[in-house]
């Protein structure tokens, strides 16, 4: 009987192994046709990963540019140190949890973000849980992988965690069209950190409160955070401000510039967001004179829209 020939041998050993491998791929990734997802499960990969992973489609959210998700992806630590991860509001101490929710992990051009959060909880207990850096990295990276490209616009990764309750969402953003950095600052990386740890603390309640002509402002060691109208007052969330100083510090203070925002407020768009180094640089930064005056054009244009409608179903 004819010996087999090793080369032979070797050849069907490598179809095999390639057909395993075929099959845990196709395994990995199955398309949920009704809603539009991807859905990846951790059993499924080919390596040991908690979580289970989703790529989602939508019409309002527009695709991501990969290498600005990469830049959001470096701005989390690499620390395999345990953290305890928790809401904000529920802080009492101001020093319960070692990452205050929410947290935001925004690219350098605004336009990719990264988000943790606490996707489920015990009933009538404060939302925390324990997890490391490096492992909420590792799952934003296999959702920057598999989601940030073809027809799906977002990402999320749930059951992470020692307790399965952290969640982390990876998805493209649109920054506001009226946001100008300033000058660099006397001590760049002080004011970096001071912008940081000042959006690490100050509210995010989802309340709307009244900006008067004398703003708000919020001082740290070599930063200030501010909002005030152009003119007269509006209104806003904090959630909502807090939003806007993320933009200008991803944008312009990771950078040690000072930044400018406007064309915030739910009444006017008269609110203008600002980050400043305590000397003042930043007052020499001008927004253009249009950044709070497009949205009055765009109700004045609605009114008279409105009007010549009514004037047409009377005739």
């Amino acid at each position: 009987m004819k010996a087999p020939n090793p080369g032979h041998i070797m050849v069907a050993q490598l179809l095999a192994k390639g057909i395993l491998l075929l099959g845990c791929i196709v395994a990995a990734a199955s398309t949920n046709s009704s809603t539009g997802q991807l859905e990846t499960h951790a059993s499924d990969l080919p390596y040991r990963f908690p979580g289970e992973f989703k790529c989602h489609e939508s019409r309002t959210i527009p695709s991501a540019n990969k290498s600005a998700c990469i830049d959001a992806l470096n701005q989390i630590p690499d620390s395999s140190k345990q953290l305890l991860w928790g809401d904000r509001e529920t802080d009492i101490t101001g020093h319960d949890f070692d990452v205050r929710l929410p947290k935001w992990y925004l690219s350098s051009d605004g336009t990719c973000l990264i988000q943790p959060y606490i996707s489920q909880g015990p009933p009538g207990l404060p939302r925390r849980t324990f997890l490391d850096p490096i492992s909420l990295k590792q799952g934003a990276n296999v959702l920057i992988d598999r989601c940030m490209r073809g027809r799906f616009r977002y990402g999320t990764a749930e059951k992470l965690g020692g307790d399965d309750h952290l969640a982390v969402r990876v998805q493209a953003q649109t920054p506001r069209s009226y946001l100008r950095c300033g000058p660099v600052v006397d001590e760049p990386d002080k004011f970096r950190k001071c912008a940081d740890l000042m959006l690490d603390y100050i509210s995010t309640r989802d309340v709307i409160t009244v900006i008067r002509a004398d703003g708000l402002e919020w001082f740290g060691g070599d930063c200030r955070l501010s909002v005030k109208p152009v003119r007269g007052a509006d209104a806003t969330t904090y959630i909502a401000m807090w939003y806007g100083f993320n933009f200008i510090s991803a944008m312009c203070a990771r950078q040690g510039r000072s930044g400018k925002a406007g064309g915030y407020g739910d009444v006017g768009r008269q609110l203008v967001l600002s980050i400043d180094d305590v000397k003042g640089l930043g007052a020499m930064l001008q927004l253009p004179a249009h950044a709070n005056q497009t949205a009055q054009v765009q109700r004045r244009r609605a009114s008279r829209g409105r009007r010549r409608g009514k004037g047409g179903d009377s005739r």
